[in-house]
């Protein structure tokens, strides 16, 4: 569809970039100047716990919720300090030493423990990891041969593989060689051979994401390139259409930045998008004049899209005269490249995981039977939600204090934020265990909420307007006693033909199973139920997705307490066809919806 066109292209924009409204996939970008090799950078306790504040504040939900950590100029012991901080968040941590511990010195010692010297650099991730590589992009010995008498470490890149967000990805931390020679006789010949080392690395490094992004998975960049934005060391990276010379397969956080476009002058002028600039990142005094951009992070173009960027506040430390780094950090995001806006199928099940996040998995049309796509994270910091219900596009959820709210999907991708992207609709419903958006079940022609509450009670909240709703009137308890018998209660227009919409009816499952309809009437109460299913046992939730397979009949998904979904293709009749896994790793204890 032409809005999906729109929504993939590149959006220039302002500077700051807000947690509230970034995309979803999210890195964190940091020279840490640990050693302290670094003249004036401060590796003393105060100055490390700043460190740490820093990094591990920007894995909080409210702050940043980074999936993706990528630290340069580590010292061992500060990775393991790290490494306990965040394991306890879900993140994982790869180091690969680059000076061997012998030859350091004074630099990366433990000023309050005894962990062997060590420096170089770390990855850290958030999800599951499938596998990991120490790539090595250079050696010490290799650019001495060709820079003699330069300033030389090996050049490796700790890179993890990892389910994120549900898919799997590839994530390299970088630290290409910064050179600094001595003074040479010959400052040309020795310019392009400090040149040469930087493209043989850079080489090396595009060469592998891209046999990576050939096989299917999405690689993510971050860290020092040692190298300005339009420089051709970066040619290998930046993709054609962010400004001359590009001939890579990755977006740069910051090149949508339209307040940093005059750093180009009229190569980048209006109606540009996009232009290879950004942020100054190196700090040339303690906190003083920006002077270069030196950090980046990198998306694979061809599964993201939306990249933005921009630098938080600055790290401090408490000791007078001195600096945590050198460098600024990069906060970075972007949208997976098939993520768009929410409705592009009729149907979808949403999942809240134990963290917090919230994801969507879009119904699929092609083939047959009824699934699901690969997931979208559209939401964060959703424990405090106690039920949610689908209200077309708008969320309702009650939280903890038993306010309702609703949530609008944003344009972009069908995201859901808080801020003004939600909007107050009514209190009083602490005391209910069941919410379900039965759409207009009165037929006034505005939505509706039904509630059930601890008593066993069924209850028509008749909308007013759009997030407004009358006080609750009860539901007749069906026969043979109240609604609270029901293990689960969905809302779902059951026997629909192709002929028009009707008023939603209702599914259940009793504690023995049995599947029962309750039709609607249309006036806001329902019929007497009839028994039309058994064995309904094996699911611990029961969602009513819409129309996952678009032939436009609703379908029902049930997940068993293993983990595996199975839909159930509707008739439009009064039946389903006989069910269909669609997926697996769905926890039990999970909201589903």
């Amino acid at each position: 569809m032409c809005v999906g066109l729109m929504l993939t292209a590149p959006q220039a924009q302002a500077d700051t970039v807000g947690p509230s409204a970034a995309p979803p996939v999210r890195t964190y970008t940091y020279n840490m100047c640990g050693s302290g090799g670094t003249g004036g950078c401060d590796v003393s306790a105060a100055g490390n716990e700043a460190r740490y504040d820093a990094i591990v504040g920007e894995t909080a939900a409210g702050v940043w919720n980074a999936d993706y950590l990528f630290l340069v100029e580590v010292c061992r012991y500060q990775f393991d300090d790290l490494k306990a901080r965040l394991g306890s968040r879900g993140y994982t941590g790869r180091y690969v030493e680059t000076v061997p511990a012998g030859s350091l010195g004074s630099l990366c010692k433990d000023p309050v423990g005894t962990t062997t010297p060590s420096y170089g650099m770390a990855t850290f991730v958030r999800g599951v990891v499938v596998d990991g590589v120490d790539l090595t992009l250079d050696t010490r010995a290799a650019i001495l041969t060709t820079v003699p008498g330069s300033n030389a470490e090996d050049i490796k890149a700790p890179c993890i593989k990892a389910w994120v967000q549900s898919r799997q990805t590839w994530a390299c931390s970088v630290h290409l060689w910064w050179g600094l020679p001595t003074l040479p006789a010959d400052p040309t010949t020795q310019q392009q051979a400090m040149h040469s080392v930087m493209t043989r690395e850079a080489d090396k490094l595009a060469a592998q994401a891209g046999t990576w992004e050939d096989a299917g998975i999405p690689v993510v960049l971050g860290g020092d390139f040692n190298s300005s934005p339009w420089g051709d060391v970066l040619d290998r990276f930046y993709e054609a259409g962010a400004g001359e010379g590009g001939h890579g397969t990755f977006a740069e956080a910051d090149e949508t930045d339209a307040d940093r476009f005059g750093m180009r002058g009229t190569l980048c002028a209006a109606p540009a998008l996009r232009c290879r600039s950004g942020q100054l990142t190196k700090l040339d005094a303690p906190h003083a004049t920006q002077t270069q951009k030196l950090d980046y992070t990198f998306f694979s173009s061809r599964y993201f899209r939306g990249e933005v960027g921009d630098v938080p506040p600055e790290p401090r430390t408490p000791t007078v005269g001195k600096w945590i780094s050198d460098h600024l950090p990069i906060r970075g995001a972007a949208y997976w490249e098939d993520c768009v806006a929410y409705g592009a199928t009729p149907g979808a099940v949403f999942r809240r995981d134990a963290a917090g996040g919230l994801y969507r998995y879009e119904g699929r049309t092609e083939g047959a039977g009824a699934g699901v796509a690969k997931p979208c994270k559209v939401g964060t910091g959703w424990s405090g939600m106690k039920r949610v219900a689908r209200q077309g596009t708008t969320l309702a959820a009650v939280d903890t204090a038993g306010d309702l709210w609703h949530y609008e999907a944003a344009p972009s991708d069908g995201s859901y934020s808080g801020g003004s992207g939600r909007t107050a609709a009514g209190t009083g419903f602490g005391n209910d265990d069941l919410l379900l958006a039965p759409g207009d079940a009165d037929g006034d022609g505005a939505a509706d909420l039904i509630t059930r509450d601890s008593a066993g009670a069924l209850w028509l909240h008749k909308g007013t307007g759009p997030h407004g709703y009358a006080p609750r009137t009860r539901i007749a308890d069906m026969d043979g006693g109240t609604w609270g018998g029901y293990r689960f209660v969905v809302a779902v227009d059951f026997d629909r033909d192709l002929t028009g919409p009707k008023a939603a009816d209702l599914l259940a499952v009793d504690a023995g199973g049995r599947l029962w309809f309750h039709r609607g009437n249309g006036d806001g109460t329902f019929s007497a139920r009839q028994a039309i299913g058994t064995s309904w046992t094996v699911y611990d939730a029961l969602v009513a997705p819409g129309d996952l397979d678009g032939d436009g009949r609703p379908d029902l998904v049930g997940r068993e307490a293993g983990g595996d979904l199975y839909s159930y293709k509707g008739d439009g009749a009064g039946g389903y066809a006989p069910r269909v896994k669609i997926g697996s790793s769905f926890p039990s204890g999970e909201l589903l919806f």
